[in-house]
């Protein structure tokens, strides 16, 4: 810390608040960007993971969830997309399945029946789709499955048939038969046979 000494004085002081004192008889005002709290010894910025009063010279850490550069003067939320363990750094969230939301710590799983196309939110699945913990991509429940909803898979049971999309099951009717539970459309009996409804061949 810097100490001034002004002119026909025999005591010290420290350099003042919004001052730096680069010896004992050099006393300077510091930019209006900086920042100078009592007995700088230069003209500085806010350090990094804080924000400053430059009027006052006090100094605060940053909250969680909040990033501050150096020279910061408030503290700002982490931006969507970004995650702040540390309030002087700012680190872009890249995992695939996985998303940050303004003023996250760290990036979080995308919840089951969400999709994160974009790490910066998730977005609810709409029906039809199967979206389990950690989709970044909509999957339409696929071929031979049922999907009541977005977060359960069923496989298609015999005598039915259930193509992309389906939410449940759909029976083969009397005169149809549906050979595996991967037909997408149910299949006409050949003549001469009899097929009841749910027939598989």
């Amino acid at each position: 810390q810097s100490y001034f000494c002004d002119t026909g004085t025999r005591t010290k002081r420290r350099c003042q608040v919004n001052h730096y004192c680069t010896n004992s008889s050099i006393e300077r005002r510091c930019s209006d960007t900086s920042f100078c709290p009592e007995g700088s010894i230069a003209d500085s910025s806010c350090p990094a993971g804080s924000f400053c009063d430059i009027t006052s010279g006090n100094t605060t850490r940053c909250p969680d969830g909040t990033y501050c550069p150096p020279g910061s003067e408030t503290a700002e939320l982490c931006r969507a997309g970004y995650y702040c363990q540390d309030p002087s750094v700012q680190v872009e969230c890249t995992t695939p399945g996985q998303y940050c939301e303004a003023g996250s710590q760290q990036p979080a799983d995308c919840p089951p029946g969400y999709v994160c196309i974009n790490t910066n939110n998730k977005t609810k699945c709409e029906q039809r789709y199967f979206c389990p913990q950690n989709t970044y991509q909509r999957m339409l429940c696929p071929v031979g499955f049922f999907c009541p909803n977005t977060t359960s898979i069923f496989n298609c049971t015999g005598g039915s048939f259930c193509p992309e999309g389906s939410t449940e099951e759909t029976d083969c009717r009397v005169g149809f038969y549906c050979p595996d539970r991967f037909s997408t459309t149910e299949t006409q009996c050949n003549p001469g046979y009899h097929c009841p409804a749910r027939s598989q061949q």
